[in-house]
């Protein structure tokens, strides 16, 4: 199993400092991680699609979020695979009543081929 590194390290407090705290959550179902650190690695024992979300925590103790869609393709059938799905939205925060274009035109299977329904 060869491990993906996940970078975090964009990640600021208010005061433009970097964080103190990162707790990953690799959505594969092994227990949560604590870093101090920004970037981590992590492997995957099977094929398919995981929703990764890390919290940031603050000098303060507060925290903010971010998430991915890992995808790990098994190299030994790489004819076949989970698809990818892009999301968008602007304005990326608006107000209340105001409304938001989401667009998901970036998604495509395994194979970089538009999905279709």
């Amino acid at each position: 199993k060869q491990p993906v590194t996940f970078d975090a390290s964009p990640s600021k407090d208010m005061d433009d400092e970097p964080l103190k705290k990162f707790i990953w959550d690799f959505g594969d179902g092994t227990p949560l991680v604590e870093t101090p650190g920004p970037i981590v690695k992590h492997p995957y024992a099977k094929a398919g699609s995981y929703p990764v979300k890390v919290v940031g925590v603050d000098k303060n103790g507060l925290k903010g979020d971010a998430k991915l869609t890992q995808r790990v393709i098994d190299p030994r059938n790489p004819k076949s695979g989970p698809p990818y799905c892009a999301l968008t939205n602007d304005p990326p925060t608006s107000k209340v009543d105001e409304p938001v274009k989401f667009d998901a035109s970036k998604s495509h299977d395994f194979e970089e081929k538009p999905c279709v329904s």
